[in-house]
Formats: C-alpha cells, sequence, structure tokens
C-alpha cells in the first residue's frame, strides 16, 4: 500500500493492477484486505457481478483521469470520504442488490441535519456512479436510477446586496486587497474561483477582459471548446491594472501578505465583515446582486446569462433572480404587460 499525495488517496497494486483505496490509512488497508481476500478466493474480481465498492473505485479513477480536480475532489467527499457511500455499504454488496432504501438509511445516518442542497449533491454523486456505469457497459441498468433527491434551494434574498448594504460593507473592510478582490466581483459577476485563479496572463488588456483557457473556464464550455471571457467595467480593469504589474505571474490576486486567496481565507474574512455589519455576506452574494441589478436595469436574459458565464438561461432564471423582493419593479413589469409602454404610473 502506497500514499499518492497529489491525490490525496492511498493505493495498492495486486497482480499488476492499481487500485484506489481510502484517503484514511486505516479504512485503506481495511480496503486492501479485503481486495486481497477476493483475489485470492476468486482469483479475479467478478466483472459480471461488481460489487458498489468497486463500481465506485472505478468511478472515481475514471472521474480522475477525466476531470478536473475540483470535480473529482467534490465526487470523492460524497462517495470515497468518512461518510461517503463506499465506506456505509457491505464490502461484497453486489450492485444488482442494492436497494433504494440502503441509501435512504445512508442519507439518514450521514446527511440528516444538512442542507438540501448538500443532500441533493449527495445523491447526484451516487446516481452519476451509475449512470457512468451503465455507460460503460459495467451493469444492466442503475438500482437507484428512480430515487428521488432534494429539491435544491436558492440562497434568496440574503444574495443580494442592496446598494446601502454595500457601502455599510465598504466601510467595513480595513485593506485594500480585500476591498478590490470584492469590488472587481461586484463590477463583473464573475465566480469567486474564477477571480481566485486569475492569472496576469489571462488578462486581456487591450480587450479590457479575462480570457480563460478552455480547461479552466466553467459553465459547459469545455463540451463546446468555448473560453470563458468575463468582461470588465472601467473600475474592475483599473483595479487588474495594479494587480497584474503587482504579480505578473501565478494567481494575480492576492491578501495583504502576498499569498493567493484561497476559499477558506475569503470565507473568514467574510464572516468577519459580516459580524461587523450585521447581516450575511458571502463571496457569491457579489454574483448575484450583479445577475439582479442587471435584470433591473433590463438587461436581457441571454446577455445576462452570458455575462455570467452560463450557456443559457436555465440557471439564471433559477438561482439568481431576486426580482421578487423588487415590487415596484414588478409593477412596472405589469403595467407594461397591460398595454402601457412607458411603465407609468
Amino acid at each position: 500500500m502506497y500514499y499518492k499525495k497529489t491525490h490525496g488517496c492511498y493505493y495498492t497494486k495486486i497482480d499488476g493492477k492499481h487500485y484506489r483505496l481510502h484517503p484514511n490509512k486505516r479504512q485503506a488497508a481495511k480496503m486492501e484486505r479485503e481486495l486481497k481476500e477476493a483475489h485470492e478466493n476468486d482469483g479475479i474480481i467478478d466483472e459480471s457481478n461488481p460489487t458498489v465498492r468497486e463500481i465506485i473505485t472505478e468511478f472515481l479513477e475514471w472521474t480522475e483521469l477525466n476531470k478536473k480536480p475540483r470535480t473529482f475532489k467534490w465526487y470523492q467527499d460524497y462517495l470515497a470520504g468518512p461518510r461517503g457511500f463506499a465506506a456505509f455499504v457491505k464490502k461484497n454488496l453486489l450492485v444488482r442488490n442494492l436497494k433504494k432504501t440502503y441509501v435512504t438509511q445512508w442519507m439518514q445516518k450521514h446527511w440528516k441535519h444538512t442542507s438540501d442542497n448538500t443532500r441533493a449533491g449527495a445523491i447526484t454523486a451516487l446516481k452519476r456512479v451509475f449512470n457512468w456505469a451503465v455507460e460503460e457497459d459495467l451493469i444492466d441498468a442503475s438500482p437507484i436510477a428512480k430515487y428521488k433527491k432534494p429539491h435544491r434551494t436558492s440562497r434568496s434574498d440574503e444574495a443580494y446586496l442592496s446598494p446601502d448594504q454595500w457601502n455599510k460593507v465598504v466601510a467595513a473592510i480595513n485593506y485594500a486587497e480585500l476591498l478590490d478582490y470584492l469590488t472587481v466581483m461586484r463590477e463583473t459577476g464573475c465566480r469567486p474561483q474564477e477571480i481566485r485563479t486569475l492569472r496576469a496572463e489571462w488578462f486581456d488588456r487591450e480587450n479590457r477582459r479575462w480570457v480563460f483557457p478552455v480547461e479552466e473556464s466553467k459553465g459547459g464550455r469545455d463540451k463546446a471548446k468555448k473560453p470563458r471571457i468575463v468582461e470588465l467595467t472601467d473600475k474592475a480593469f483599473s483595479i487588474c491594472q495594479k494587480w497584474a504589474l503587482k504579480y505578473p505571474e501565478g494567481p494575480m490576486f492576492r491578501n495583504s501578505k502576498g499569498r493567493p486567496w484561497t476559499a477558506s481565507a475569503l470565507k473568514c474574512a467574510c464572516t468577519r465583515i459580516s459580524e461587523k455589519v450585521g447581516f450575511k455576506v458571502f463571496p457569491y452574494a457579489l454574483r448575484h446582486t450583479f445577475a439582479t441589478d442587471a435584470l433591473l436595469n433590463e438587461v436581457g436574459m441571454q446577455e445576462t446569462a452570458e455575462l455570467l458565464g452560463h450557456c443559457d438561461t436555465q440557471m439564471l432564471s433559477r438561482h439568481y433572480q431576486h426580482i421578487a423582493a423588487h415590487r415596484e419593479h414588478l409593477k412596472k413589469a405589469l403595467r407594461k404587460a397591460r398595454g402601457d409602454e412607458t411603465g407609468a404610473a
């Protein structure tokens, strides 16, 4: 058994084949013993009757080779982590014997007190395993194809920062590095991970925008072979100019110690701001605010979706329209719908 630091997981080699085990050493040793027993008893693993654990292992190996590290980590946490499904089920449970009630028991034991979105993520990850196995002809059908997952919930109105709230946020920030970071997010509507990973070489000064390589782009662009483009306002462009000159190599935006921002560091900073201003502040709120303001200012749905980096308007309609709180805007829309083109009272 050996540990791959780059993958954050233990592996073993049996009869010339490498097997992924578990991030935890004790769990990995247990899985290694089980694999060796299976080989000693049967010679090889029976591919005509794969176990749930075998399918999960195969899926994670494929994901690691074919998807981004962030995606692989997301699946690994749900499937092979301490609360993962692989650790929950019995080692010899065959896929054909997997029942939906086992999934329910797993959810009750490990995910009962989490949010709807977290539970939905767990079910999505598990269903993807067996759908992938069907696609690869490893199994004939998914045993949990009809298992229902919780509806994801939007962050709702707490995700929108009014102009007055934004002014309070600005007043609560006492160092330029964080203010520049959050200001650019508010000005562009970019994703938190996009600004975290942004490099100076992706900053197109001539056209005043960021151009991410296809392999670094989100929003379905790797399928379309289309890079993610983030357009910059004058204010955002000016801030980017400053940071690109300061850090021409590596991540462009840094904290006060010159280190690239991490998700956890940004979360902690926003928590401190929230305590000062008396309302919740988090990175994605700035993206939601950008989307809502765009729609309130009558930017089209398709154009807004493109600015956000979405391939269509579906995600925008489901998650980013916090316009219900803006009653005057809805009244204006109603008057327009009834034939008053000006929307005047």
